[in-house]
């Protein structure tokens, strides 16, 4: 019992002391490890995360905004993946939603000739010269506004297309859409399927806010994603292309773009309706 009482104490104490050198190096650390421990709390006492919130936060109208007013701030969505990004927003600069910019003083070039909606497909998650929308109009002389936000669906790009783009009076829309829209959308409407956990309803909820240690650990076995659950964003397969390592298979990916799954189909109804109330509204103008 004694050498059962000392190894209890020795592990308690080895993790405490585990968690403390965490904190005190976290500014040391690479900022990949950062990113995988920015939602752990300075300590239990507080509610302040290691790392500052990330620039995008939810809204009820438009589900997924970026912060408005950035300057040239470094973004690290996730360990693998960095870009600077500057955000405005020139219709309503007291706004709290923001949109990707080239820089601080930017504004479009009018008559704007393609106002562009959709997801961080959109958004694009590199440097702003990389984005798909800033090459298009710049190797078609093209004047483009880049409505673009993460993580949101065909009810936000129709929100934000009729609040932030209509006053610019494009004479196109693009409108990106990407395979995991009817989930989106299915979420925003609040159609999630009974009985699915939520990070408040784990048991794991008090290890994700507080411990170091458990994000390290589940790093280190490549089960580490954003804040929410915990495998469905994992990719289980790998394949090497162009020298280049691609992870695939994550079952998010699966399930979001199942129809035969009920929440989809009720998001799948959610996408269409929005997609034909904004052409409506664009045929009318």
């Amino acid at each position: 019992m004694r050498k059962v009482s000392i190894m209890l104490f020795s592990l308690v104490f080895g993790l405490l002391l585990g968690e403390l050198l965490v904190r005190v190096a976290f500014p040391l650390l690479p900022m990949g490890i950062q990113t995988s421990l920015r939602y752990v709390r300075r300590h239990p006492w507080t509610a302040e995360q290691l790392l500052p919130p990330p620039a995008w936060f939810a809204d009820d109208r438009y589900q997924m905004v970026t912060q408005n007013g950035l300057d040239n701030t470094l973004q690290y969505p996730n360990p693998n993946v960095s870009f600077h990004l500057t955000t405005k927003n020139w219709l309503d600069p007291a706004s709290h939603v923001g949109f990707r910019v080239p820089a601080a003083a930017w504004q479009p070039r009018w008559p704007v000739d393609v106002v562009v909606v959709g997801d961080s497909f959109s958004f694009c998650f590199t440097e702003y010269d990389d984005c798909w929308v800033q090459r298009m109009a710049s190797e078609h002389g093209l004047s483009m506004v880049n409505l673009g936000q993460g993580a949101t669906g065909s009810i936000s790009h129709r929100n934000l297309l009729l609040t932030f783009g209509l006053p610019h009076e494009p004479d196109l829309v693009i409108w990106q859409w990407y395979g995991n829209d009817f989930n989106e959308d299915a979420g925003f409407v609040g159609a999630y399927e009974s009985g699915a956990p939520t990070d408040e309803s784990t048991d794991w909820a008090w290890l994700k806010a507080n411990s170091t240690i458990y994000w390290l650990l589940r790093t280190a076995t490549g089960g580490h994603r954003n804040q929410a659950g915990f495998d469905v964003q994992v990719d289980p397969y790998t394949a090497v292309i162009d020298e280049k390592t691609v992870r695939f298979g994550r079952a998010y990916s699966r399930e979001a773009a199942d129809l035969s799954r009920p929440v989809n189909q009720i998001g799948r109804d959610e996408t269409i309706t929005a997609i034909l109330h904004a052409k409506r509204i664009l045929d009318e103008q």
